[in-house]
This record gives C-alpha cells, sequence and structure tokens, in this order.
C-alpha cells in the first residue's frame, strides 16, 4: 500500500508541476480573439509568439508521457486552438501539416498506425 501511495503521490507531483507550467505560459494567451488577416501589430505578434510557446511546451512532452499517439493528440489540440485565433496565419497551417506528417511516419514506423 505505501508503494501505491508513493507511486501516486509522484503522479500527483508531477501533473501539479505541470499545470504551474502551463498556467504560467497560457496566462497571456488570448483565446477568445477572432480569426482576422495579418495585421503585423505588436500585440499580434505577442499572441503569435506566446502561442508558437505553448506549442513548443506541448511537443517538449512535460508529462514525459511514453505514448506517442497522445503526444501527437495533446500538440494537435495545441495546434488547432491556435488556429482558432490565427487561422489566416499560413505559417501556423504549414508548422501543423509538418508535425502531421513527422508523427504520422513516426507512428508508421512504430506499427501503430497504417498511412
Amino acid at each position: 500500500a505505501e508503494r501505491l501511495t508513493q507511486e501516486r503521490s509522484r503522479d500527483y507531483m508531477n501533473a501539479r508541476r505541470v499545470s504551474k507550467e502551463y498556467e504560467a505560459i497560457t496566462r497571456t494567451l488570448n483565446k477568445s480573439a477572432p480569426s482576422v488577416p495579418p495585421t503585423g501589430l505588436s500585440d499580434e505578434q505577442k499572441q503569435i509568439e506566446t502561442w508558437k510557446t505553448y506549442i513548443n511546451w506541448e511537443r517538449s512532452n512535460p508529462l514525459k508521457v511514453e505514448d506517442p499517439a497522445l503526444i501527437g493528440r495533446r500538440v494537435m489540440f495545441a495546434y488547432e486552438q491556435s488556429l482558432l485565433c490565427l487561422g489566416h496565419h499560413p505559417d501556423i497551417w504549414f508548422e501543423a501539416a509538418l508535425y502531421l506528417q513527422d508523427t504520422a511516419k513516426i507512428l508508421q514506423e512504430k506499427g501503430d498506425v497504417e498511412i
């Protein structure tokens, strides 16, 4: 029972750490911004950089998940959320497409998915 408690405690502390990191990274994201064509304003650039920081954070696998499919779903969720606000920014679309292509290749090599 003590071993199980220690294991759960470790999982809890990891989730707590990741939750705090998530809050710090996404605090300045404006998730309700409308998707408009790029204007080049400094506020827009800050949002783009913040979204990219969040996406790269998800790509770094902060939860230390071993399932590549789960990591892929988490990263694609981050891309999808960013595209709700940055739908007119082709570089985000391109990055998402490249990520999907790379992830599909990795999963295919592992035999987890057939393309």
